[in-house]
């Protein structure tokens, strides 16, 4: 059974929660299910404690982003209230005069890498491509529409075998990730399994070598990262457990009623329950998880920036210190192979 090692650390954040401690520790470490009406109460297991930790900071973190940027869109453009709504709604409808900045981190690559460095890598990926299309092949379309010799020869490294290795249906990596995470009985072996039996062939996977862990490599456009698969399923389950969403729903803090209520309660009831079984098609189609959230803002972002005008802002601090900035990527970006 899970247990607290620093109490205090549970006082400090019930505190900052504005949350009885010993109401924040019962949902984070006593799993509450119903069953034809009956209340069943389990106690969980440190490793499930750390999930429902993790995907509540997360869960809490993400809203009060969402209502950090609707606050700003709403005291910049007050009189467009009900569009601005419709928006961080995910809705496609707003026209108004607006401005999208896209911030990104750059390539992750540590000792041990898991499903966040997978994400922001594959992110850095498909902006590469981006950046390929829009710097270099539409440059090159538009030069022959005109008729006008090029300044230079066009060369540079064409990434899209990777982006079909991520994003290709049925049977790229983000698909296989997402149909394996709705199988209670699913592992790290068998995702990474399931990796090298339908991955194998794209020149950028990377078999493991070794199978005293779940692992894997990608040849990134910038170098070769490896990826340790443990906490894959989990992490890109994010479930959010009913007894953690009711416990957050007794804050006396305004600001947290505020960015909790909207959530749909039967919702989360329904992603909860793929901790404990199957997932049916219907709770499936509900209850979208880590990499579903990704491939359907990665289908926004894309529509939206082949509609804008991209302004490409390149300046990374190599050297980690403070007001310094150089002109070049690095790491094979574009700059590095302009004609």
């Amino acid at each position: 059974q899970a247990e607290f090692v620093n109490k205090d650390v549970l006082v400090h954040v019930s505190s900052l929660l504005h949350l009885e401690p010993s109401e924040l520790a019962k949902a984070l470490t006593i799993q509450v299910s119903i069953t034809r009406g009956e209340t069943i109460l389990k106690p969980n297991t440190a490793e499930l404690s750390t999930e429902f930790r993790d995907a509540l900071a997360k869960f809490l973190y993400g809203h009060l982003f969402s209502w950090v940027v609707k606050s700003l869109n709403l005291m910049l453009s007050p009189s467009q209230v009900p569009q601005i709504t419709q928006l961080m709604n995910e809705s496609d409808t707003f026209r108004g005069t607006d401005i999208c900045i896209l911030d990104i981190f750059g390539f992750e690559n540590f000792k041990v890498n898991s499903f966040e460095q997978f994400c922001i890598n594959v992110a850095n990926e498909q902006l590469q491509y981006y950046f390929n299309q829009h710097i270099f092949r539409w440059e090159q379309e538009e030069y022959e529409r005109e008729g006008v010799s090029p300044p230079g020869t066009f060369k540079f490294a064409d990434n899209k075998p990777i982006i079909e290795l991520f994003f290709a249906k049925p049977l790229g990596m983000f698909n296989l990730l997402d149909d394996e995470t709705k199988f209670p009985r699913s592992s790290s072996k068998t995702l990474v399994d399931k990796f090298s039996e339908h991955c194998d062939k794209n020149p950028h996977y990377v078999k493991p070598k070794q199978q005293k862990e779940p692992s894997f490599a990608i040849k990134h456009y910038a170098g070769q990262v490896s990826y340790n698969c443990d906490s894959f399923l989990s992490k890109n389950r994010d479930a959010l457990s009913v007894g953690l969403l009711d416990c957050i729903r007794k804050s006396k803090s305004d600001l947290i009623q505020n960015i909790v209520g909207g959530i749909d309660t039967e919702s989360t009831k329904a992603n909860h329950q793929v901790l404990l079984d199957c997932e049916s098609p219907a709770q499936a189609a509900r209850n979208p998880r880590i990499v579903s959230k990704m491939l359907r803002h990665r289908k926004s972002i894309l529509g939206g920036s082949r509609r804008a005008v991209p302004q490409s802002v390149l300046t990374p601090n190599l050297s980690h210190r403070p007001n310094i900035g150089h002109s070049d990527l690095g790491m094979g970006g574009p700059a590095d192979r302009r004609p």
